[in-house]
C-alpha cells in the first residue's frame, strides 16, 4: 500500500514538472508562431512552425555569410555554405506547404 502512495506522490509531481516545461515552452515558442502568422500572410501559404524556423535559419545564415565584411575568409566560405544548405532545405519544407 505504501508503494501506491509514493507512486502518486511522484507521478503528481511528474505531472507538475511537466507542465512546467510545457508552459516554457508555450511562452518560448510564442514569438516563433506570431512569426510563422506573418509569414504566413506575407507568403500567401500556410507557414507551420517548422517552415519558420526554417526560414530564419536561412536568413541568419544569409546574414552571417554577408554582412561580417572583414571575416576571414574560411569562416565566409563555411557561412555561404550553410546558408547554401539552410536554402535548400528551406526550398524542401516550403514545397509541401499549402497555398491559401
Amino acid at each position: 500500500m505504501k508503494k501506491e502512495m509514493t507512486l502518486s506522490v511522484n507521478s503528481a509531481r511528474e505531472v507538475r514538472v511537466s507542465n512546467i516545461f510545457a508552459s516554457v515552452k508555450a511562452a518560448l515558442m510564442l514569438p516563433i508562431v506570431w512569426l510563422s502568422l506573418y509569414y504566413s500572410a506575407v507568403l500567401k501559404m500556410e507557414i507551420n512552425t517548422r517552415s519558420t524556423l526554417h526560414l530564419l535559419n536561412v536568413q541568419v545564415a544569409l546574414l552571417l555569410a554577408v554582412l561580417p565584411a572583414n571575416a576571414p575568409f574560411v569562416a565566409r566560405l563555411i557561412c555561404t555554405a550553410w546558408f547554401a544548405l539552410a536554402l535548400r532545405g528551406c526550398k524542401r519544407n516550403l514545397s509541401s506547404c499549402k497555398r491559401k
